[in-house]
């Protein structure tokens, strides 16, 4: 599903138009139309898609894939006071990671 299929398919359970929603969020019809046609939605600032999906009464929740988190994430550009220490490497580990890699573009 694209950017611009979540968009439409919340402005029809709203009964929106885009005209309608441009005016909501203070913004052209031709800024909404524009946006969504381009590459569908796709390249839009994910600060943007927050925006428009707080208008429309959605949010962009992330489907958390990492072991040990058993809680999706909402992403609303709120600062949650997370302690992102707890999901890092070790220093150690992050270095020795940086110089496989480095060896590998370098063809060392």
């Amino acid at each position: 599903m694209t950017v611009r299929d979540v968009i439409v398919t919340h402005l029809k359970r709203l009964g929106w138009t885009q005209e309608q929603f441009a005016a909501e969020m203070g913004l052209s019809l031709s800024t909404v139309s524009t946006t969504l046609s381009r590459d569908d939605g796709n390249n839009m600032k994910v600060s943007t898609l927050v925006r428009w999906l707080d208008t429309l009464g959605a949010q962009l929740v992330i489907d958390t894939m990492v072991v040990g988190l058993d809680e999706d994430m909402i992403l609303d550009l709120e600062p949650e006071g997370v302690d992102y220490d707890h999901f890092r490497r070790p220093r150690e580990d992050r270095q020795e990671i940086r110089w496989h890699r480095y060896v590998e573009r370098n063809g060392l």
